[in-house]
């Protein structure tokens, strides 16, 4: 892959990951448990190996069926990926949890904290995202800040919150770059300090974090914080509505048509109104009185 030193070798690469394949088969052909999850691995990615999610299942399943705390995590993820038996994924996903297996304490808080099909659970959530950030996972340190911060299975602390998005801040999620920089414009359990707000926002925009373009664009119009610049709030509003955010999508287009600057942009302005707003809301509004076709 051309990592720690090493040229790039696609063939080299690709001979080695077949080698790696016929090593982890023969291995868990001889009972091998972690070979036998390896090689359940191998065939879901179709790595070194055609894919082939059945041999796939039944490795993975021997795997976890001898409580091989990866092979519940591997497995659970494969069941809840698709929605093969979310149910079961969930269920294979709280075993390994339950062992300190970080990334399955990190997924089992995600899938609860957005109900994928299953009960919401807060408490659960905060407790995973707790374990996580423990371990020294910033990614869970990020969503236990946000727990935190709404009190959502957990005691509201907006200063503990804040102490928490720093130290996934200055490890690089953008998300809590974000979210600490908005803690310092409205003084959430910090001192309220606007340019170290800004600071922190235009650091998450650079990430190309969504809600902190949406920010930046917003900062650009009003020119409260930053010189006001219109062409750059456009810029930072169609770059936040890659992400089908269509309130900063319509802010970018209303700047690009803005008939204002030109004339000839009235009927792009208007037509853009039409498709991003008015027509979608009308076609949400019609479909959702329709009657029930019997």
């Amino acid at each position: 892959f051309g990592q720690f030193g090493i040229d790039a070798d696609t063939v080299k690469s690709n001979e080695l990951k077949k080698k790696a394949g016929e090593i982890a088969e023969r291995l868990a052909n001889e009972g091998d448990i972690e070979a036998a999850c390896l090689y359940g691995c191998m065939l879901r990615d179709g790595i070194g190996m055609e894919r082939d999610d059945k041999k796939a299942y039944d490795w993975l399943n021997v795997a976890a069926g001898a409580n091989y705390t990866e092979a519940e995590y591997e497995f659970g993820c494969f069941l809840e990926a698709g929605r093969r038996n979310t149910k079961e994924g969930l269920k294979l996903m709280k075993f390994a949890a339950r062992k300190g297996h970080v990334l399955a304490q990190l997924r089992l808080g995600l899938m609860v904290m957005y109900n994928r099909d299953i009960t919401v659970d807060r408490e659960l959530a905060a407790d995973m995202f707790k374990r996580v950030h423990e371990a020294g996972n910033v990614e869970g340190t990020s969503n236990y800040a946000y727990m935190v911060q709404y009190g959502l299975g957990t005691e509201q602390s907006f200063r503990k919150a804040a102490e928490l998005y720093r130290i996934a801040a200055e490890a690089g999620v953008s998300f809590s770059q974000y979210m600490l920089g908005m803690g310092y414009l409205e003084g959430l359990g910090v001192v309220k300090d606007e340019e170290e707000g800004m600071k922190w926002i235009k650091k998450a925009a650079e990430s190309e974090e969504p809600l902190a373009l949406f920010q930046m664009g917003i900062q650009c119009l009003s020119g409260r914080l930053i010189e006001r610049d219109l062409e750059k709030a456009e810029e930072y509003f169609m770059k936040a509505g890659k992400d089908s955010d269509y309130l900063a999508l319509l802010l970018g287009y209303c700047l690009r048509y803005n008939p204002a600057k030109n004339s000839s942009n009235a009927f792009r302005f208007i037509l853009t109104i039409l498709v991003l707003l008015v027509i979608p809301i009308s076609l949400a509004i019609y479909f959702g009185i329709k009657p029930r076709q019997v």
